[in-house]
């Protein structure tokens, strides 16, 4: 980092770890924060039904690789939970990685499997449609004993597109997207009862649902969309080549 010309973290929380970690003003005084960001041509204005009809299934969807640090065995916990008071319950996982198998143990040992689903890894196109009618997106993140651990998830973002209400970790850099009681509801990492309680909260209040997925949706379109961030990006760039020349 000393050595470097331009420095940057995707986030304030990598930002303030550097900078405690290794920081002194020359390494602080070339950071510009450029944070991750997404298509805006995926923005659309489709917004699911806040209110579930008749018969229809109450959907929580996660799309994770199936790693530990994703915090899978931490939802299906809270999905154990809560699985006999809501009607029509269907949890949707995206995704794989090395924990699939250890995730079908613990959903057939939960004697989950007719409520949970794990549908792999899928074309893109075919997550945004899963992600349009979810009614609770779920990014359920947790710190591997290693330190290994999630930044701003992307998956996050493209909820937050489809105006879908989030429900996630306080972790990382998750916070500079999801904000707790504004867009989300941001609970304490590992925790499958806090997690099985904001899932009841948001079931139980349409209305909130509703608002934090507008919330979310304005949030994105305001600070995370990849034109913008490549725009900054390209001015550091830019002017650190103009003051090398």
């Amino acid at each position: 980092m000393e050595e470097a010309h331009l420095i940057v973290p995707i986030s304030k929380f990598n930002r303030d770890f550097l900078i405690s970690h290794y920081g002194n003003s020359k390494i602080s005084s070339k950071m510009v924060l450029v944070h991750c960001g997404i298509l805006p041509q995926k923005a659309t204005n489709f917004q699911k039904d806040a209110t579930p009809k008749g018969d229809d299934p109450f959907i929580i969807l996660c799309v994770a690789a199936l790693k530990k640090y994703k915090g899978h065995k931490v939802l299906i916990e809270a999905i154990r939970e809560i699985n006999t008071k809501i009607p029509n319950l269907h949890v949707q996982l995206i995704g794989s990685g090395p924990e699939k198998q250890n995730i079908l143990k613990q959903i057939k040992k939960s004697k989950l499997s007719h409520i949970v689903e794990l549908l792999g890894d899928l074309d893109n196109n075919i997550v945004q449609e899963y992600i349009s009618k979810c009614d609770i997106f779920v990014h359920p993140s947790i710190r591997q004993r290693d330190g290994m651990m999630d930044g701003i998830p992307v998956a996050i973002m493209e909820s937050f597109l489809y105006a879908r209400p989030v429900i996630t970790s306080q972790l990382s850099g998750i916070p500079e997207l999801a904000i707790d009681g504004i867009n989300s509801i941001v609970v304490e990492p590992g925790n499958p009862e806090v997690l099985a309680h904001a899932i009841m909260e948001l079931y139980h209040d349409p209305q909130k649902r509703k608002l934090f997925g507008e919330n979310g949706r304005d949030k994105v379109l305001s600070d995370f969309l990849l034109s913008k961030e490549v725009r900054k990006l390209a001015v550091a760039i830019n002017t650190v080549l103009k003051s090398k020349c």
